[in-house]
């Protein structure tokens, strides 16, 4: 049972009671216009701190339910000993903790947007969205441009692909909390593949299990594949038809399939949270970091691995969740970048996305949660994608996914199917 202090937390009982109060509920007010950027005159905690002190100042920080845990027996209690402690050393703010779905019908960015329109009282000073989410609510004009000098962290605690998801033409308008990465996962108990190049897995006759299918136009593992292999790099999420490249890619998988290395059944999936059972079996597989570190939580037996390319070099896919600020007073936006540097701390990042089971964003917080893991991850985030709409719901894309759909079922050659994307889209 988790004992949780209100109104800090409104997670329940070992998360099986959610109570997350819409929108709805709460009365609009009246919220000035942002201004001026508020300057932080103070982040670190105030050395004495007054034990009869009453909050004036309630911060909304509303937290998708893909953040919370809602599996692990420690979250909330991580979560809340947090927050609490952030009360003490700020006595004049009070946390105000919202659970809100991530995705779908009244999910977080549909709500911010629905609240900002009719309710803007009702925002929340504080949340996390996921990368695709934060460009849209960026451009939308509903995020507080951040400046490096009032955050605790900058461009150095990152790696380079990592900085890339929280700017904007250069502005930091989000602050990189949580990072979703892919790689391969396959039994410590079998022998180390030291190369995950295309032709040294096929000599080797070497199985591998991936999410082929796309909600949204391409294969991510497709996607990086095709330009490990020499596509052009994708420019304001344009992909272009690379011949070369497809055709090297296509081939592997034409080779693969005829094999039987690769099973058209990889065209049910989409995500590798499709097959969780998969891990079970001897065969390398597509995960991403929370499968993986989840799964090391369990002590499964597991080693990582690179998805397999035409180099076999590192390299990942890159998607995660970003703090943001809401555009609303200046006195809740001040309020709300204490808290974020408050929660962006190493050891508190460690220890909460230790509870989650999820990869930290800052590279300090990655080694003291799991450093061999980190520095697995951060030869992966040296040649990173990241995984933005645009680069993957496009005509190219959906020509690509086609095309090596059509080469793993068997339906068409390598050769054919590169004629056929062709005839799509042009040379």
């Amino acid at each position: 049972m988790l004992h949780l202090r209100l109104p800090v937390i409104l997670l329940i009982a070992a998360f099986g009671v959610v109570a997350c109060t819409p929108v709805a509920d709460v009365s609009p007010t009246s919220t000035p216009a942002a201004t001026d950027r508020p300057q932080l005159a103070a982040t670190r905690p105030a050395a004495t701190v007054t034990p009869t002190a009453r909050p004036n100042l309630t911060l909304r920080f509303w937290l998708p339910d893909s953040l919370a845990g809602l599996d692990s027996v420690d979250a909330g209690d991580v979560l809340s000993e947090q927050i609490s402690q952030f009360e003490q050393s700020f006595p004049d703010i009070q946390v105000e903790l919202r659970l809100r779905a991530a995705n779908g019908t009244g999910g977080l960015l549909e709500t911010m947007n629905m609240a900002a329109q009719v309710a803007p009282g009702a925002l929340p000073d504080v949340t996390l969205l996921r990368l695709q989410d934060f460009r849209v609510a960026a451009q939308e004009g509903l995020l507080q441009p951040l400046s490096e000098r009032d955050l605790i962290v900058g461009v150095d605690d990152f790696a380079p692909a990592v900085v890339g998801m929280g700017q904007i033409d250069n502005v930091w308008f989000g602050v990189p909390s949580t990072l979703e990465i892919l790689h391969v996962a396959y039994s410590s108990t079998e022998p180390t593949i030291e190369s995950w190049r295309f032709d040294q897995l096929l000599a080797a006759r070497v199985p591998f299990l991936f999410p082929g299918m796309s909600e949204n136009g391409l294969s991510p593992v497709f996607l990086l594949q095709y330009l490990v292999a020499g596509s052009q790099e994708p420019g304001d999420g344009v992909l272009t038809l690379d011949e070369n490249a497809l055709r090297a890619t296509l081939r592997f998988y034409e080779r693969a399939a005829s094999a039987g290395l690769v099973s058209p059944t990889v065209l049910e999936y989409s995500s590798p949270e499709r097959y969780p059972d998969a891990l079970n079996e001897n065969i390398p597989t597509v995960v991403t970091s929370s499968l993986y570190l989840r799964a090391e939580s369990e002590d499964r037996q597991l080693q990582p691995g690179y998805i397999p390319t035409t180099t076999g070099e590192p390299a990942t896919t890159l998607d995660g969740w970003l703090w943001v600020v809401i555009r609303t007073g200046n006195e809740q936006q001040l309020a709300a970048l204490r808290f974020i540097n408050w929660m962006l701390d190493a050891q508190r990042q460690s220890d909460y996305h230790a509870a989650i089971h999820m990869l930290p964003a800052a590279l300090a917080a990655q080694r003291q949660l799991d450093a061999a893991y980190a520095a697995f991850g951060e030869s992966l985030l040296q040649n990173a994608v990241l995984l933005e709409p645009d680069l993957t719901n496009n005509l190219t894309a959906r020509a690509l996914q086609s095309a090596y759909a059509a080469v793993i079922n068997g339906q068409s050659t390598a050769g054919d199917a590169l004629n056929d994307v062709i005839a799509q889209i042009g040379e």
